[in-house]
């Protein structure tokens, strides 16, 4: 059940959207399709992801494109906001699914949003944790599909940690610094937040896709 409180005020930050005389909405603005029914909840009926603060049901998603990033930002704020985008992103489309909607398969492959959110947690981890911290690997990225056990607020949970730790891991390098890739050799930190942004948002349009599929719902990403 969705929770009967209010909704929360949430973050606004659309101010350049509005500068520009329209605005560009969010992914989490969902918008279903009327001859669709939405799909049923999960049954947390407030689940804090807690880095994002605030309940991801009512957190608007801001494109990075305010004006101080898109002029006079560094290179690296710019690099971790649209990471941290996209992010946000593959998050709201699994959010206030049930479990058994998360876990159905609506395209060919064995793609879904819980294998999507599994798949993408052990890339965080692969990638920052392993290649940039030389800590163990969380096993084979092509694995990550399968989340038979798995639900949906576990795995938001398990999303959420994986990110935190690979802001961790980023804090304590510059971006000329490397790590360790077994077939590429020596991996900078740029590198690693370049590849991390296209396939974060690559599968955010992926998740888009499914989330459509599942219950009519819509956002920009």
């Amino acid at each position: 059940m969705r929770s009967e409180e209010p909704a929360t005020a949430g973050i606004n930050e659309f101010d350049v959207q509005r500068q520009m005389g329209h605005r560009l909405p969010g992914p989490s603005d969902h918008r279903v399709h009327p001859d669709r029914q939405p799909a049923s909840v999960c049954g947390v009926a407030r689940m804090e992801a807690r880095h994002y603060g605030v309940c991801m049901e009512t957190l608007p998603l801001t494109p990075p494109y305010g004006p101080e990033l898109v002029g006079t930002a560094g290179e690296r704020e710019v690099l971790e906001s649209f990471l941290d985008f996209y992010r946000k992103v593959i998050v709201s489309k699994v959010y206030g699914l049930s479990n058994e909607d998360a876990k159905r398969r609506l395209v060919p492959s064995l793609t879904t949003l819980a294998g999507l959110l599994r798949h993408v947690t052990v890339v965080e981890r692969n990638w920052f944790q392993h290649v940039l911290a030389g800590q163990p690997a969380a096993g084979d990225e092509d694995g990550g599909w399968f989340v038979d056990d798995a639900t949906v607020e576990g795995l938001i949970a398990e999303y959420t940690q994986e990110c935190d730790r690979s802001r961790s891991v980023a804090a304590r390098l510059a971006l000329e610094d490397v790590g360790s890739h077994p077939q590429l050799g020596p991996i900078s930190l740029r590198w690693v937040y370049i590849h991390m942004i296209d396939e974060t948002a690559r599968h955010a349009g992926h998740a888009d896709i499914l989330r459509e599929l599942t219950d009519g719902a819509t956002g920009t990403v």
